[in-house]
């Protein structure tokens, strides 16, 4: 018998203690991330709604009672029940128009935990290379959803999509029953969180369906079940949908709206080359056109692996997450190529475009070897520190911009100015209309919210 000291104990124990190192820079740098994005959203966030949170204000008025028709009253394309529970929990528990905009960063800083944890479940140890997680997830580049209430329904949405990834990477075999409960309900649950969580729903059931065919018995029917019944109810979800806005089978709007959507994975940067974006814009998009061949890499990579593998219901798994982020690049391509020429480069589709990095991180650290992989991992850590850097600057930029009229509009309220004078200089910043606006604001100082809580203690 070898003893515990010997050669064998020796590279274990360097194992372990790797192991223990890149755990601890892992989890740096997501705690330092999520301080800061946290730290982001408190400091500039307003506690004035916004746009789209006039459908809360009206309920949290009383000019609309609360009722279940309420919570399933789609807003323009979206139906969004989940969103409205995490919305008006959080005004009811804090009273202040910046809670929404912080659950919605909490939701984003556990989601980043969650994907770190199927990595690792995946790998079987932590690697410095999930570092690269928080690094693309948490940043300030996506303040059009950090720094806005309503925007919990994108978070809620990301959020459910990174249970699903840890329940689909979390075993190489089979789910358990509670694991296949779980996906089941997020499967179920996307779809109210918006169209965003609707079009990820077909190509992510197919996972339970393609793991019950792996299996037998009582486990075959519970995955049979919990992928059929997400994509049968998505599916007519779909079909019996009618949009709100002008949607385009135009292949070349489809296609570059598709594009735009996918360059938005990388934040603001992801504007590089666009007109109308003022980054580079006589350059050609060479961001979003990046971002689209690591996509098409990847999914390169994770054919072979499936062929080759022994792990093919994980790289299976990975596969049909590629497919369902491709699934929504095209439903945003067909839903809002119409708009305009840069419909697909909105600061609301950073978040919802991340799970595409996800996805490559993991897929080329575990499926790909030698210099190939080395190559890429190098490739995105290295673009991966310089779109950081410039996204952060551009959420500087837009928190203060957008703190600093909040701010004037929040004091000229608080200190008596007439509500048609600010609605007359804060239209289009608080809302697009004027009339609406105005009655918002009414019913925020007959409910002392906002600017007008003061007043209920003179």
């Amino acid at each position: 018998m070898i003893p515990a000291s010997g050669p064998v104990a020796a590279p274990i124990t360097d194992v372990a203690a790797n192991g223990r190192r890149a755990a601890v820079f892992v989890w740096g740098v997501w705690l330092a991330a999520s301080v800061a994005v946290v730290a982001y959203t408190a400091r500039f966030a307003s506690d004035l709604p916004f746009w789209d949170e006039d459908q809360y204000v009206e309920v949290l008025t009383g000019e609309r009672a609360l009722s279940v028709s309420w919570f399933l009253e789609r807003h323009v394309d979206h139906l969004i029940p989940v969103p409205k529970v995490i919305y008006l929990a959080a005004m009811a528990a804090f009273g202040d128009f910046r809670a929404p905009a912080l659950a919605g960063a909490a939701m984003l800083v556990i989601a980043t935990a969650t994907v770190i944890v199927a990595a690792r479940r995946f790998r079987g140890r932590t690697s410095p290379v999930d570092a690269l997680i928080p690094l693309v997830t948490l940043h300030w580049g996506q303040a059009g959803n950090l720094l806005f209430g309503a925007q919990v329904q994108v978070m809620s949405s990301v959020a459910l999509h990174a249970v699903t990834f840890a329940l689909m990477l979390g075993s190489s075999g089979p789910p358990g029953a509670l694991a296949t409960a779980g996906l089941g309900a997020c499967l179920l649950a996307l779809p109210l969180c918006g169209g965003q969580g609707l079009a990820l729903v077909p190509a992510l059931a197919l996972w339970p369906l393609f793991a019950a065919w792996r299996t037998e018995g009582a486990a075959r029917v519970r995955l049979a079940l919990a992928g059929a019944i997400p994509l049968v109810a998505s599916l007519a979800m779909i079909a019996a949908h009618r949009p709100a806005f002008a949607t385009t089978s135009d292949p070349l709007r489809v296609a570059a709206t598709s594009l735009q959507f996918a360059g938005m994975a990388a934040g603001p940067a992801g504007g590089f080359g666009w007109p109308g974006t003022a980054i580079a814009e006589s350059a050609p998009p060479l961001v979003a056109i990046g971002v689209a061949v690591l996509g098409v890499a990847t999914a390169g990579v994770l054919v072979r692996a499936i062929r080759a593998s022994s792990e093919r219901l994980r790289a299976g798994a990975l596969l049909l997450q590629l497919a369902a982020m491709a699934t929504l690049a095209l439903s945003i391509g067909v839903g809002r190529g119409a708009a305009d020429e840069i419909a697909g480069v909105q600061n609301r589709y950073v978040t919802f475009a991340l799970p595409l990095l996800w996805i490559a991180v993991i897929a080329w650290d575990r499926f790909a070897s030698g210099v190939p992989r080395r190559a890429m991992l190098a490739t995105f850590a290295a673009g991966a520190l310089g779109f950081f850097a410039f996204d952060v600057h551009a959420g500087l930029v837009h928190g203060r911009a957008r703190s600093s009229q909040a701010a004037e509009a929040y004091e000229a309220l608080r200190g008596g100015e007439s509500i048609d004078s600010v609605a007359a200089r804060f239209t289009p910043f608080l809302h697009p209309d004027r009339a609406v606006l105005v009655r918002e604001l009414e019913g925020l100082r007959s409910a002392r919210l906002g600017p007008f809580r003061e007043e209920a203690a003179r």
